[in-house]
């Protein structure tokens, strides 16, 4: 994803959790409201509780390449803010993949057809 694709300041991250509904799985929070660009954005917030630069760079890096793969398949125009509530040192990015693929077909941003 470019840098001029995410998500980064303070103002922006405030507005997509007053006016989104949180959308809770067993690994993430997911965000989504629609924007007036025609592509998508992705800031990643992760909880206090992954301890460790390597740990943390590494959900990031997870979440990042889930996005990578699902983004062509995604509707374009929204911000997406991801939250990693849990992380583990044996978490797949397969794992990470599956629950955002669920989290965007419920959101009827995906459609089931047209998933690999």
């Amino acid at each position: 994803m470019r840098k001029d694709l995410s998500i980064k300041r303070n103002y922006q991250f405030r507005y997509i959790f007053k006016n989104a509904k949180p959308i809770r799985k067993y690994y993430t929070t997911t965000y989504i409201v629609k924007n007036r660009y025609n592509k998508n954005r992705l800031g990643i917030t992760l909880s206090k509780d992954i301890k460790g630069a390597v740990n943390r760079n590494r959900a990031k890096r997870l979440i990042r390449e889930s996005m990578n793969l699902l983004n062509k398949q995604i509707k374009h125009g929204y911000d997406i803010v991801i939250n990693l509530n849990i992380f583990s040192k044996r978490l797949k990015s397969t794992e990470i993949y599956n629950e955002l693929k669920n989290v965007f077909i419920s959101m009827d941003l995906i459609d089931e057809k047209n998933i690999n």
